[in-house]
């Protein structure tokens, strides 16, 4: 997700959290899947804009209140590239998962597709249970080994080892080993 979606997809979440919903609720209200809505939440999917519109309509706000504070940029500006301190990269909070950190490094859209880059940080026995995102993914251990659930399949991943795969399958990295795992994953969404 580029910058300004990412600040939109926060700010439906703490609208919703702040008005004491459940995600349940909210899918009720608009009529989309509890499954829509927790994928949105978690940046697994890219919303239309009928079904931000229709959310952010359920939450009470109106466009201009809801947008005014949505940071916008130009994608590259006056450079060539952009540069990715470590220090900027945001925090993410996705689902119900214990010793997952995620970091975004970068986000952006390219014509039809959208990139998100994420770190991973994997503690000893982090748990979570099987996601799904519309879209592959490219999944690589930086430093550790992981475990990585497709489905039914593992596959043990070993520092400097890739997984590339169709992020509808249910999959899940697992880190039963002595240390934390860094990794690198890239969202090629739809």
């Amino acid at each position: 997700m580029d910058k300004a979606l990412f600040s939109i997809v926060a700010k439906i979440k703490a609208l919703r959290k702040e008005k004491g919903m459940t995600v349940q609720q909210l899918a009720n209200e608009t009529g989309y899947t509890k499954a829509f809505i927790s994928k949105l939440e978690n940046r697994r999917l890219v919303p239309s804009l009928t079904s931000l519109l229709s959310i952010i309509k359920c939450l009470g706000q109106s466009l201009d209140d809801f947008f005014k504070d949505i940071d916008h940029y130009e994608y590259f500006g006056d450079k060539k590239y952009i540069y990715l301190p470590h220090s900027e990269h945001k925090e993410i909070v996705r689902e119900d998962s214990k010793g997952f950190s995620y970091k975004l490094v970068h986000s952006s859209d390219f014509s039809k597709l959208h990139v998100d880059v994420v770190l991973l940080e994997l503690t000893v026995g982090s748990k979570r249970e099987l996601a799904e995102t519309d879209g592959f993914e490219l999944f690589i251990v930086l430093t550790g080994q992981v475990q990585f659930q497709m489905d039914t399949d593992m596959v043990t991943l070993y520092e400097g080892d890739a997984l590339y795969f169709d992020g509808r399958v249910p999959h899940k990295p697992i880190n039963d080993y002595s240390g934390t795992s860094k990794c690198l994953v890239v969202y090629f969404l739809n």
